[in-house]
């Protein structure tokens, strides 16, 4: 049974969440304060570094059950949905996390610097998820080649590396504003991944 000190901790927490969201699909991260997130969260300021550190963690907190769940769903598919197309095996995985990102640019510009970020809860577990998205990638690329062509674990590696290389590049181009179309971004990526494999 819940105490009522920890169901309050609980119920702040899920507030302080719910209207950080809010604010920042309004008016974007770099343009809400935490001020705004507290008067809005019905809370002190100091309540919301204390459950979260910081607003980048707020952010990253938001997002994060999403992802789990996500990444929950793609190991599940990686095991029990075999194809002969590994381009589009890839592209099945990397599709909803593009989506997230091209939905939540700020979200994505946390992506794209996850190295430089300070540690902490929430950002560490942040770059741990991502850690496990890039080993569902290394997952498939070797389950394929144990069906198809083996090859050895330093290839895997270098081919994990490059299929993470490109996903970040159509990122950057597309939260750069030099692809302006969701579609034109899955597909460069699309066809950096395929032409990789016909190499």
């Amino acid at each position: 049974m819940v105490g009522k000190p920890q169901k309050r901790t609980i119920e702040t927490k899920h507030n302080i969440l719910i209207a950080a969201e809010k604010l920042f699909d309004k008016h974007g991260f770099e343009n809400t304060s935490m001020e705004q997130v507290a008067s809005k969260a019905g809370v002190v300021k100091g309540s919301i570094f204390s459950h979260f550190g910081d607003k980048t963690s707020l952010l990253i907190a938001i997002k994060l059950k999403f992802l789990v769940d996500l990444l929950e769903t793609q190991k599940s598919s990686v095991a029990n949905k075999p194809s002969a197309d590994l381009s589009e095996k890839l592209m099945q995985l990397y599709r909803p996390w593009l989506k997230i990102f091209r939905e939540n640019p700020d979200f994505a510009q946390l992506f794209l610097v996850q190295s430089t970020l300070k540690s902490g809860i929430w950002t560490d577990e942040f770059v741990k998820l991502c850690g496990n998205f890039e080993q569902i990638i290394r997952d498939t690329l070797q389950n394929h080649s144990q069906k198809h062509t083996p090859t050895s674990p330093a290839d895997a590696e270098l081919s994990t590396q490059a299929m993470q290389a490109f996903y970040f590049h159509t990122l950057a181009l597309y939260k750069g504003g030099y692809i302006n179309s969701p579609s034109a971004q899955e597909t460069l990526l699309n066809e950096l991944i395929s032409k990789w494999w016909a190499i």
